[in-house]
């Protein structure tokens, strides 16, 4: 596995914004969005985290084809800087932590040294964070 660098990281930001927002075009917003690095992670890969209300993560081919498309639009090399894909639903208390943390859509707010219940985050970008609007 390659080692990934933050200048790799920062080549990638905005392929990864431009992703988000034609899947958000599409299919409707993300409450979250985002590229996280581990504290100790093994060769510096990130964990990119979604969640969406129309994302149904409650099957395996739900998951596979999610994965597909941003697979299909990222270069190998580009995916192979994730350790792993992450799909959330939006209750889940790390959705929840990081909409009423962050409020961004679209953009990208780094972050570095998070501590969520004991997992350690050296360094995040979350291009979309948004809480469920309520009317």
């Amino acid at each position: 596995m390659m080692r990934v660098t933050n200048r790799m990281i920062r080549k990638l930001l905005p392929e990864l914004t431009s992703i988000e927002k034609e899947i958000a075009k599409e299919k409707g917003s993300f409450r979250l969005f985002g590229i996280f690095l581990r504290e100790r992670q093994p060769n510096r890969a990130w964990d990119l985290v979604i969640s969406a209300d129309w994302l149904d993560i409650s099957t395996l081919e739900a998951k596979r084809i999610f994965v597909k498309e941003i697979q299909s639009r990222l270069e190998r090399e580009e995916f192979l800087m994730f350790a792993m894909v992450l799909l959330l639903e939006p209750y889940q208390p790390f959705v929840e932590e990081m909409n009423s943390e962050f409020d961004v859509e679209h953009g990208d707010i780094e972050f570095t040294d998070y501590d969520f219940d004991g997992m350690v985050f050296e360094r995040a970008h979350i291009i979309t964070s948004k809480a469920q609007q309520v009317d």
